[in-house]
């Protein structure tokens, strides 16, 4: 059995280069981070929570954190491969939105006749934030907190 030199000689330089890559990223320091979302004085029971950290890192990429909300309100944030999120000031995202269109019909292939054609009107027109749309940019969201070494209860509560 002949083997091809050249595959011989590219085995060392992948096995390198694939150990190289694994610590290639920056890590950061991260903490727990849970809390309540309440929207109105009740628990907001639907949508997602994101953390981005407001100073950039010296090395590598920002590694925002996100959690999806539960029925009862409450969040739990993940940072990547990461539970929790990295250590500092963060702003926070809050999105809750419901998809109002209704339903294209299908076809009926007992009768033989094709779908209706889907209604008219742009995906923005059907889906509807339960929430003031200020909350869901990091840019005009009012809310930011600092994440600290250990476990971090961050209660959110998002008003008009």
């Amino acid at each position: 059995m002949r083997v091809d030199r050249r595959i011989m000689l590219s085995l060392p330089l992948s096995a390198a280069l694939a150990l190289l890559g694994c610590d290639s990223a920056p890590d950061y320091e991260h903490a727990t981070v849970h809390g309540k979302v309440t929207y109105k004085g009740a628990p907001l029971t639907f949508g997602r929570v994101l953390f981005i950290p407001v100073e950039q890192p010296k090395e590598g990429l920002p590694q925002p954190a996100s959690g999806e909300i539960q029925p009862d309100g409450t969040y739990v944030l993940q940072s990547q491969e990461d539970a929790g999120a990295v250590l500092g000031e963060h702003k926070i995202v809050v999105i809750a939105v419901k998809n109002t269109a209704k339903p294209t019909p299908e076809a009926n292939p007992a009768d033989g006749a094709p779908a209706p054609a889907p209604m008219k009107g742009s995906v923005e027109e059907s889906l509807k934030s339960e929430i003031p749309k200020k909350y869901s940019d990091p840019i005009t969201t009012p809310l930011s907190r600092k994440v600290e070494p250990g476990d971090n209860t961050i209660d959110l509560d998002v008003t008009e």
